[in-house]
């Protein structure tokens, strides 16, 4: 595909057509360690049929209700999963279970590696460090919702605060769907 760059002045403001499908990423600083990477960005363009291509393209999942206005451009948070194809089935202590391709899996959350004894995690199942900061005793794991196949991931505050003010809940919710491969996400009810 040949895309022609065409240059016009207005006002004295040089404009440049075809720019909006350049795609821009921002490092999104989490808190985390020194040296520590999640992985973390914000892909912005300043089209939003660009910034949806791209995410098409890089087969990476789109979810609109994130997409936000950030410095005159369409942004929405890149975060490639850990394990892609990674999917959810049960919480544990200390990580979450799930498969990748028919196979058992185990993700557990790099902040505990050092901690977890192998005698805490199922026997013969292989596992990885989430680039991402959790705790899975905040988190709730069931079969339902408004379709029966769905998979729900309801998460307490406590899991939230890991990653502070630097990502908008909705965002937050994305990058639990993106990593464990469910299809809903939700923030607990406080209890009244």
């Amino acid at each position: 595909m040949h895309i022609r760059f065409v240059k016009v002045v207005l006002g004295g403001l040089l404009l440049t057509a075809g720019l909006q499908a350049k795609v821009e990423f921002e490092a999104i600083h989490t808190g985390q360690q020194a040296g520590e990477s999640s992985g973390l960005s914000r892909a912005c363009t300043l089209g939003l049929r660009p910034l949806r291509s791209f995410f098409r393209e890089n087969g990476v999942r789109f979810d609109p209700r994130v997409v936000h206005s950030h410095r005159g451009r369409y942004c929405h948070i890149y975060y490639a999963p850990t394990r892609a194809g990674f999917e959810a089935a049960e919480v544990g202590p200390s990580w979450v279970a799930g498969s990748v391709n028919g196979g058992q899996m185990l993700l557990v959350p790099k902040q505990d590696a050092e901690m977890i004894a192998e005698d805490d995690l199922p026997a013969g199942v292989p596992f990885m460090l989430s680039k991402l900061q959790w705790h899975s005793s905040g988190f709730e794991l069931f079969q339902g919702g408004q379709r029966e196949q769905s998979r729900v991931l309801i998460y307490g505050e406590s899991v939230r605060e890991l990653l502070g003010g630097a990502i908008r809940d909705q965002e937050y919710e994305y990058l639990l769907k993106v990593e464990f491969g469910v299809d809903v996400v939700k923030k607990k009810s406080k209890a009244r």
